[in-house]
């Protein structure tokens, strides 16, 4: 109904496919430059010794052992871990601690027929930091799915907490339906997957202004400070200014370190798996070359994972051909993707799998037909008993859950 249309804007953006597989690129990128990388390590305090930091202490999550890191330079990025690393200590540099608000995002069906729309809510902003109008929300398309945000709520809990509630869900469900009319059905049983995430809040920005949230990517050089040396903190708050961050980063401590010229450039290197000149002819050149062995959509999406390194996965199952199955018959996902990220990735949980390696279970909860044909493989390359299998299942299931 166009009969109150007063106008409309046409623009252009990108969309990240998987962004926590772009994360898992930059570790793996790093890992290729010599970095020691680990998994399920929680980091307990900083060691300071005569006003320099010097390591970590830190415990392994799945051994539950403790260790200690020894470096010349610590660069803390834990990003709305940060209060809770630094703590409330003076020496450390930051005197207040950071305000960040939550965000929280909606995977359903398609309710925009693969259009994407920014919408303006019509809700006044309560719980945010600083209500400053015109607030809006995307509604985008993402593997035929609609996925919408985001929310902006002052956010003062333990990020390792549940980040997203049953009134987050509701009272967002409340502003989609009041904001876009085709959705005014939307019910919490069309949510298929459901997220959330913080990010700095600035109440330095004014009215009107438009964008939640800090625009600057923040760097606090603790020597400066206070005078203690050894440490950097960081905050980003875009993938894509996150590469000159990073930049601006290194070259900070490398200087530091007395290796001022010793620079990494950034922008004629590829991320891990980067390496495609001509995506489209890539995509192309691939499928003509495995067509005969699984469908074109697989190879499709086993590129968009994995990147130029797509055949090191697909070729598992060319020595088993079980491996080229299908996990959903509706989805381009097979069962080589499973022991390629056990061996390779790191992945030792289901809800790795499903949530931070291949994604499946980011489109809708999976089934227990699913859930059982990966456990099934996990099992066996990881060597779990009955009650881990039970737990591993139990503790994915609760992911869907709204409380």
């Amino acid at each position: 109904n166009t009969d109150s249309l007063t106008g409309g804007i046409l623009y252009y953006d990108c969309q990240m496919h998987t962004p926590e597989r772009l994360t898992l690129a930059f570790i793996q990128s790093a890992h290729k430059n010599f970095a020691d990388v680990y998994n399920y390590v929680k980091v307990d305090d900083l060691i300071i010794e005569n006003d320099k930091v010097v390591g970590a202490t830190a415990t392994d999550l799945l051994t539950n052992t403790n260790f200690r890191i020894n470096s010349k330079f610590t660069l803390n990025a834990s990003g709305p871990w940060i209060n809770k690393i630094l703590g409330d200590s003076n020496k450390l540099g930051i005197v207040n601690k950071k305000q960040f608000s939550k965000g929280i995002h909606l995977v359903t069906e398609s309710i925009t027929n693969n259009n994407a729309i920014a919408l303006a809510t019509k809700h006044k902003q309560a719980k945010s930091l600083l209500s400053r109008g015109g607030r809006h929300f995307f509604i985008a398309p993402w593997k035929n799915k609609s996925l919408i945000g985001t929310t902006n709520v002052n956010f003062n809990g333990n990020p390792d907490n549940a980040m997203v509630t049953r009134k987050d869900i509701e009272e967002f469900l409340e502003e989609i339906k009041d904001s876009y009319k085709p959705a005014s059905n939307i019910t919490l049983k069309d949510i298929d997957y459901f997220y959330g995430g913080l990010y700095i809040d600035d109440s330095n920005i004014k009215i009107n202004q438009g964008y939640q949230g800090h625009r600057n990517d923040q760097i606090f050089d603790h020597k400066l400070d206070t005078n203690l040396d050894g440490l950097i903190s960081v905050i980003g708050v875009k993938y894509t200014t996150s590469p000159q961050l990073a930049e601006k980063v290194i070259d900070k401590i490398s200087s530091r370190l007395g290796k001022g010229n010793n620079k990494f450039d950034f922008e004629n290197h590829s991320l891990h798996g980067g390496d495609i000149p001509n995506y489209n002819h890539y995509v192309n050149e691939a499928i003509s070359k495995y067509c005969n062995l699984v469908d074109a959509e697989i190879i499709k999406n086993l590129i968009l994972l994995y990147g130029s390194k797509y055949e090191d996965a697909l070729k598992l199952g060319l020595k088993n051909k079980l491996l080229l199955e299908k996990i959903d018959e509706d989805l381009p996902y097979i069962k080589a993707q499973i022991i390629y990220s056990i061996k390779n990735e790191m992945a030792v949980k289901l809800t790795d799998i499903f949530l931070r390696r291949i994604g499946l279970g980011t489109l809708k909860k999976p089934g227990d037909k699913e859930i059982l044909s990966i456990v099934e493989l996990m099992a066996k390359e990881l060597n779990w008993d009955n009650n881990k299998i039970e737990s591993e299942i139990s503790e994915l299931k609760s992911v869907y859950t709204i409380s």
